[in-house]
């Protein structure tokens, strides 16, 4: 499915946000969404897409657009949005329909630690064996997919988020859930 949703048009200013695996409404997804919202709404359609029922409802009885991914609504705009915003990975959206969008990930903190790729001790990133690389491979097909952007706070970060997420297209700016 994720092959075959390059082969879908996609519109540009139709953005879809996520977070957190598409459970909760939080982290900079959130404050990128209500901001968009609020000052970009006349240029662009800002959508959230969830999985859990309690988002859908606190996100519609005041006035955002958002849908369940699992209904038709959820599935059409996560295949035809043309950016995808998210904390984790697109599958925070819907991984199998994000092909052909741009991804962008708003991360959600900056590198105390090893994070992603450069974590050596990630037994999903980092298999021990064949047989492990085969029992991982289908969660590291969704959660590795390179984002087409990734956003942090510093150009002193850049070289790390660089190494961690694994593309050089890093922007620095604040984080949305602070300003």
């Amino acid at each position: 499915v994720y092959w075959l949703s390059y082969l879908i048009p996609r519109d540009k200013k139709t953005w879809v946000f996520g977070s957190t695996f598409g459970r909760r409404f939080a982290d900079n997804p959130k404050y990128f969404y209500l901001y968009v919202n609020q000052m970009k709404s006349d240029e662009v359609r800002a959508i959230w897409i969830t999985k859990n029922k309690e988002v859908y409802y606190e996100l519609s009885s005041n006035g955002y657009e958002v849908y369940l991914l699992k209904s038709v609504k959820g599935f059409f705009y996560s295949l035809r949005a043309g950016v995808y915003f998210y904390d984790n990975y697109s599958k925070d959206i819907c991984f199998s329909l994000s092909g052909g969008a741009k991804k962008i990930n708003l991360w959600h903190g900056i590198p105390l630690k090893k994070i992603q790729m450069d974590n050596k001790f990630d037994k999903v990133r980092h298999p021990e064996n064949l047989l492990r690389k085969l029992y991982w491979f289908p969660r590291r097909y969704t959660d590795e997919k390179p984002s087409h952007f990734v956003l942090t706070t510093s150009a002193k970060l850049i070289p790390i988020f660089s190494s961690a997420f694994g593309t050089q297209n890093v922007i620095v700016s604040n984080y949305p859930r602070n300003d």
